[in-house]
């Protein structure tokens, strides 16, 4: 099926990992579509424009993207997270509010994420857009 040959693609393909994460996004969402997203992230953080083109996520996702990722973070891949994280800071406050819902593994890779990120976006060139976020990545990385 297109799931399988996708993530197949994603791995195995490098320089054809861009049209599999193109079918990938344009499957129905779900757990194994998430993973093969997930997959195609750690393989290519810097992947162009990947996590802005990701559809809104649970929280699940961004916790398992947190988990799976580690620096060093590269310019590109600073800003991406930032946007991308900017965009779920609801759900992600939410959860962090009640703590009864957020596994501590979840916040523990969460709060690990957010603070190598937040070191590296310091040392970044940061757009007015993301030295706003700043604050709210300092609330994830220490709450």
């Amino acid at each position: 099926d297109k799931l399988r040959l996708a993530t197949a693609v994603v791995e195995h393909q490098p320089r054809c990992r861009r049209q599999a994460v193109d079918l990938l996004l344009r499957l129905p969402d779900g757990a194994a579509t998430d993973l093969a997203l997930l997959d195609a992230l750690c393989l290519d953080p810097d992947a162009p424009g990947l996590l802005d083109r990701l559809p809104d996520k649970q929280p699940a996702f961004v916790f398992r993207l947190a988990e799976r990722l580690a620096p060093p973070f590269s310019t590109p891949f600073v800003h991406a997270a930032l946007r991308f994280l900017h965009r779920h800071r609801t759900a992600l406050l939410d959860q962090l509010d009640r703590p009864a819902l957020m596994a501590k593994r979840d916040k523990h890779n969460l709060q690990a994420f957010a603070a190598a990120l937040h070191a590296a976006a310091r040392d970044r060139n940061l757009t007015p857009q993301h030295e706003a976020f700043l604050p709210t990545l300092a609330r994830l990385a220490n709450d």
